[in-house]
């Protein structure tokens, strides 16, 4: 797929709907080093948790808040230029990309950020650093909106961790259409009426409008982080959209524009 100009590495936002609604103008909040803040929430299979702690406090870029159990990672050392600070940043002050916690469960990591760029930097990343036989990275949580430069905000946003609550995410059904193919064979259905099971499928999920929150399986080891950086960029543009009035447009029309380079 064709992604269009919107979508780049630092997320420079597309130009504002047309119409009345383009008055509604807001700051949008962004990150320290200038992505707009969109929490992800990246989940791990630990194969080897010995070694895979062992390997984070060898990195020069993650310090240990709670040794084994919680680290920050740094935009320091081996990140040292994957992301340049604002201006307004003042002169050696330490940027944390993202948090590190170990846990619940013996065999599970979570890494929590507040862009999707860092998201699929961290990725690319810990599967360079730590290694994917030390643990692979599973699915993730992301924010499908954008957030309002407040003070409020501010506030919010200082602990990812309670950003994620279990009962507002929403994991979609990714295996809905191989089912509904499975079924209507198994009815004896025609190739020209799976078609139209098909289409009314589509033409009724495309009018659902994105959860708030929403989990996403990932294939980086087969599909790698183009099909990651896809999903997440698609969103964005309707979070993006959303934010400034433009309540009407779907993740349809995202890859519909990109598509088309718009």
């Amino acid at each position: 797929m064709k992604i269009g100009p919107f979508f780049n590495r630092r997320s420079k936002p597309a130009p504002p709907a047309a119409g009345p609604e383009s008055q509604l103008r807001r700051p949008v909040n962004t990150t320290y080093t200038g992505e707009l803040v969109q929490p992800v929430r990246l989940h791990y299979k630990v194969l080897d948790m010995a070694a895979t702690i062992k390997a984070l406090e060898r990195l020069g870029c993650v310090d240990a808040v709670h040794a084994g159990k919680a680290y920050k990672w740094y935009l320091s050392d081996e990140t040292k230029g994957a992301f340049k600070p604002n201006s307004g940043v003042p002169k050696g002050e330490s940027i944390i990309l993202d948090d590190i916690l170990i846990g619940p469960k013996p065999d599970q990591l979570c890494v929590l950020v507040r862009s999707i760029e860092r998201a699929w930097y961290a990725i690319e990343f810990f599967d360079k650093y730590i290694g994917r036989k030390r643990m692979e990275v599973t699915e993730l949580d992301a924010y499908n909106h954008l957030f309002e430069a407040t003070p409020e905000t501010q506030l919010l946003l200082a602990d990812l961790t309670a950003m994620f609550p279990e009962n507002e995410i929403v994991k979609k059904d990714v295996d809905a259409i191989p089912n509904l193919i499975k079924k209507a064979q198994k009815a004896g259905a025609s190739q020209a009426e799976l078609q139209q099971i098909l289409l009314a499928f589509i033409e009724n999920d495309k009018n659902c409008p994105l959860p708030d929150i929403e989990r996403m399986p990932l294939y980086f080891y087969t599909d790698g982080i183009a099909s990651i950086q896809s999903k997440l960029l698609l969103r964005q543009r309707v979070a993006w959209e959303h934010f400034n009035g433009n309540t009407s447009f779907t993740i349809f029309d995202a890859i519909k524009g990109a598509i088309h380079g718009k």
